[in-house]
């Protein structure tokens, strides 16, 4: 069970009087919240008089190795975009809203992401979701990551984090591995770890 404390500067009898009105407290009990962001509703009624009707955000972290990097699409072809491709490796549905994507230059952006993945579904990051659907098979879930850190073609870091900036998947590459004009980077075997160089190539789908 987890307990929260709200605090209010409003005037509220609680079952009597509140020692102060200054700032009230009013500890309670929900079920156990999923990682990520929830909203509680709140209400609060005194004398028949509906005081605060509202609803208000949690946000909890993520597990460690929620997703896994899978393939790293840099160096996009003329009617192609760049993307990365991820799996989620928990047993539960995961929802990215919130979670943001840097490169090695620094540059931060946000998954634009609010309906749930499920166990053991592939999922796409990209700077175009129109033009990604144009050219990937139908029904794997992508989305836009606003703004778009750009895969430099030689090299980069790749740095996923959760909404409280806890990292989530991260992986430097070079070409060197993998990958070319038109043809992503590849994992081989999820349950290796990132850093194996030597279960990176060149996709061959």
């Amino acid at each position: 069970i987890e307990y929260f404390e709200l605090v209010s500067d409003a005037d509220i009898v609680w079952f009597g009087l509140l020692p102060c009105f200054d700032i009230d407290s009013l500890v309670f009990t929900t079920a156990l919240l999923s990682p990520g962001y929830s909203e509680i509703p709140l209400r609060v009624i005194c004398e028949g008089d509906v005081l605060v009707d509202t609803t208000f955000t949690i946000l909890l972290a993520f597990p460690p190795g929620q997703i896994a990097l899978n393939e790293i699409h840099y160096l996009p072809d003329e009617d192609q975009v760049e993307y990365l491709e991820f799996m989620n490796l928990s047993s539960d549905s995961i929802v990215l809203e919130g979670w943001q994507l840097r490169d090695r230059s620094g540059t931060v952006g946000l998954a634009q992401a609010t309906h749930p993945i499920g166990p053991g579904t592939l999922l796409i990051l990209c700077e175009s979701v129109s033009e990604m659907l144009a050219w990937i098979p139908p029904g794997v879930p992508v989305f836009q990551v606003n703004p778009w850190p750009s895969l430099n073609n030689g090299s980069d870091s790749i740095l996923v984090l959760d909404p409280l900036g806890y990292p989530q998947a991260q992986y430097g590459y070079s070409s060197g591995l993998g990958g070319g004009l038109g043809i992503s980077l590849e994992r081989g075997a999820l349950w290796k770890p990132a850093g194996d160089e030597t279960n990176w190539s060149s996709c061959l789908a």
